[in-house]
């Protein structure tokens, strides 16, 4: 059974729409959809009365309904009356689904007051409020409309189940990320990784993760001040002094000037000059007087296998293709400090 009820400007009354005997028929009762339409311009006390008793004299039974009403559509273009609906002093057994559009003349407290009763509101401004959650479909995006009328996605769940913040834009200026108190917290893998707070940037967990890697290094590091590396005595152990092997491996170490194979390649003549150490000599080096050059810091080496480039569905590049590879390198404060000992040595 469906009821449908239209109401126009008719007056002050104190309720719209009353429906008595609901419930009157037992479980086999079913009123699928009551819709209800109103186009006024007061305020009424009361949208929709629902009894299960035949007048207002009756007998108001405190049961529950027995009769199931599965939705109910209220659309409404006048302020919001007092009460949405009324049902007192009976309960249901099954609470059907309220679907209320319109509510453009209503408050953010009114709205919020309803939120126990209504399931979901449409209105052409002002705020929604939910009181449950909003699901989408997988790949289907959150969407705003920009100043120039071109839908962009905001937030979705793709096909592979990653989650999708923002769209590439060239009519965007920036993309602002607006915190709390304590910051921005990176939650990877259901652990938090690096917290971002208003004075600095940190890993969750202490010495654990690092900044790039062998293949996927920052170009330039801008920094105020050096580095500050840990050198409390509490944390470390088999300390010695004795460095006469590394010494005299390190004696085998030449400085030398340098360019960039890919400086070259991009600025030609103009790439610049760079002095240093080669990592390779330092291999060597270590190894020529029997000691394993990666037992030691100073030297590092990484590899890496073949990777395919990834996009998104917009054909946008997520991960870069790269060949398999390696890369030697220096820790230079380390070598900077081989090298001060080994002066040292020979001034004494």
């Amino acid at each position: 059974m469906v009821i449908n009820l239209s109401v126009s400007n008719g007056g002050l009354e104190s309720a719209i729409a009353t429906l008595r005997n609901i419930g009157d028929g037992g479980a086999s009762q079913k009123v699928s959809n009551i819709q209800l339409r109103i186009h006024t311009d007061y305020t009424p006390t009361t949208v929709l009365a629902l009894f299960n008793h035949d007048t207002n004299g009756g007998s108001a039974s405190a049961t529950a309904f027995d009769a199931k009403i599965e939705n109910i559509f209220i659309e409404c273009n006048t302020p919001l009356a007092t009460t949405p609906l009324v049902y007192s002093p009976c309960s249901w057994i099954t609470r059907p689904t309220v679907i209320w559009r319109g509510m453009s003349g209503a408050t953010t407290t009114q709205i919020r007051s309803y939120q126990q009763i209504v399931d979901f509101r449409v209105t052409k401004k002002g705020s929604q409020y939910f009181l449950d959650d909003i699901v989408l479909e997988n790949n289907v995006s959150l969407t705003g409309l920009s100043t120039s009328n071109v839908l962009t996605p905001l937030a979705k769940l793709d096909a592979s189940n990653n989650t999708l913040y923002g769209a590439s834009s060239a009519a965007a200026t920036y993309t602002a990320l607006y915190a709390g108190t304590s910051g921005v917290y990176f939650n990877i893998n259901g652990s938090s990784r690096f917290q971002m707070t208003d004075s600095q940037f940190r890993p969750q967990t202490d010495n654990s993760y690092t900044l790039g890697n062998g293949s996927q290094r920052f170009s330039v590091v801008y920094a105020g001040t050096g580095t500050i590396n840990t050198s409390d005595e509490r944390l470390k152990q088999q300390i010695s002094d004795d460095l006469a092997p590394e010494l005299k491996a390190w004696a085998k170490v030449n400085f030398c000037k340098y360019k960039f194979n890919d400086a070259v390649e991009i600025k030609g003549d103009g790439a610049r000059w760079h002095i240093g150490v080669i990592a390779q000599q330092v291999k060597e080096a270590f190894e020529s007087e029997g000691l394993d050059p990666f037992a030691y810091g100073i030297l590092c080496y990484d590899e890496w296998d073949a990777e395919e480039e990834v996009l998104d569905e917009n054909g946008t590049v997520i991960n870069n293709k790269r060949g398999a590879g390696n890369l030697y390198g220096v820790r230079y404060e380390e070598a900077l400090i081989l090298e001060c000992a080994y002066l040292r040595s020979k001034i004494k």
